[in-house]
């Protein structure tokens, strides 16, 4: 698999959904740089960080795994899901609150 996306790309305006559960909603998408990024040329702290502000930003989050679910897959998205804790309770110590859960998870294989 050949990445194409470096850093976090952002949709210019909202798209309006209809769903059964919440009616009519705005939802602006987001995609991110994979780990391990574009030719593997990123850092440990640059991926967590990202992966955090994307964790931070979302209601859903879509991860994609190219192949089946191993412990390998589960220990670094654990890693990542830790530094955006950690961050999430940083901004609320600096009085930046954010009042929302965690986003839900959709694992992609």
């Amino acid at each position: 698999v050949n990445s194409h996306t470096t850093g976090i790309w952002m949709t210019d305006r909202p798209v309006t959904l209809i769903t059964k559960k919440h009616g009519k909603m705005s939802v602006m998408f987001i995609d991110t740089e994979g780990f391990h990024g574009v030719q593997e040329k990123t850092s440990k702290t640059y991926e967590n960080n990202l992966f955090a502000v994307a964790f931070l930003l979302s209601s859903t989050l879509i991860y994609n795994s190219q192949y089946p679910v191993d412990s390998h897959h589960i220990d670094e998205l654990k890693s990542y899901c830790k530094t955006a804790n950690s961050m999430y309770h940083t901004l609320d110590e600096d009085g930046v609150h954010i009042n929302r859960n965690a986003p839900d998870l959709l694992w992609a294989v």
